[in-house]
């Protein structure tokens, strides 16, 4: 185990010199070797990364996932990336996208956002048809372009229509791994497509429904049964899913002692952490974190 846990945001893939371009809401990424190696980090917003040629295995969230070519790796912002390994010969395409843009360009009446985080936090990794392949290296080949090439007056505009014309490609591709209903443009859907990005992009979690109602203006009783409608799960279930994830992490994953792991994701008391990993796992904290589970 290690505690040393470094945050990655956009303003530090800009300092480690491994973009190709990085401002702040999107980054390119082309050199590995330029990132944190020691230790988790907390990647702090949405990247893929498309394997070209080669092979590589990387960690998260204590599974290991390996990525040949025409594969691409989807993850969420607060994933915990723990290791990479790459092949010589392995080449690749990502892209990073601040939290606050991915949000205001995320795709109305696409795929549901309960069933999108769903997804990626099990498969993070879909193989892509050849055609499929082409088209994400023409989207990042001409945004990046766009990005370093002469200033343009539209710049922002432009790189804007050309990644929200990149997102509706890529929810159409998802449509083929993710067969759930497709979002509606209902107030309860954006509720709960708020409240999902809102608990999948925070750290530490609020546990409670009435932190999340609170900040999306509405009653804890109405955010529960919209999630219940939409998910088929009470918005305290699928809270209690994430926090748990963040959890079994912290014990398994670093040397933090059992106070410090209450203190940084907020919990009142030992005891009370207690009761929460035996509810969630069946075990008292320090015989989770020794587990093989």
């Amino acid at each position: 185990m290690n505690d040393k846990q470094t945050t990655i945001g956009l303003e530090a893939l800009r300092a480690s010199g491994a973009t190709a371009y990085c401002d702040d809401r999107i980054a390119f990424i082309e050199n590995l070797n330029s990132l944190p190696q020691e230790g988790a980090v907390r990647i702090n917003m949405f990247f893929m990364v498309l394997c070209m040629r080669g092979s590589a295995t990387i960690t998260l969230n204590d599974r290991s996932f390996e990525i040949g070519p025409g594969e691409l790796l989807v993850c969420r912002p607060n994933v915990f990336l723990e290791r990479t390994r790459h092949s010589d010969d392995f080449d690749f395409r990502c892209i990073c996208l601040s939290r606050d843009l991915s949000e205001r360009l995320s795709v109305k009446g696409g795929i549901a956002a309960w069933d999108f985080f769903f997804f990626i936090d099990h498969s993070p990794i879909v193989a892509l048809r050849p055609d499929e392949v082409r088209t994400f290296c023409l989207y990042y080949d001409l945004i990046l372009s766009r990005l370093t090439d002469r200033p343009r007056r539209f710049q922002r505009e432009l790189t804007d229509s050309l990644l929200q014309a990149f997102l509706f490609d890529f929810n159409d591709l998802l449509e083929r791994f993710i067969t759930a209903p497709k979002a509606t443009r209902s107030g309860a859907e954006r509720n709960f497509r708020a409240f999902i990005t809102m608990l999948t992009t925070t750290y530490p979690k609020p546990r409670h429904v009435q932190d999340y109602a609170d900040r999306l203006y509405v009653t804890p009783k109405y955010l529960s049964a919209i999630c219940k409608r939409i998910s088929g799960r009470p918005a305290a279930d699928i809270i209690s899913y994430y926090v748990a994830q963040d959890v079994k992490y912290q014990l398994k994953k670093t040397d933090k002692s059992i106070k410090e792991i209450c203190h940084e994701l907020g919990f009142p008391s030992q005891s009370f952490f207690g009761r929460f990993t035996k509810k969630h796992f069946g075990k008292p904290p320090r015989r989770l974190r020794i587990s093989n589970d």
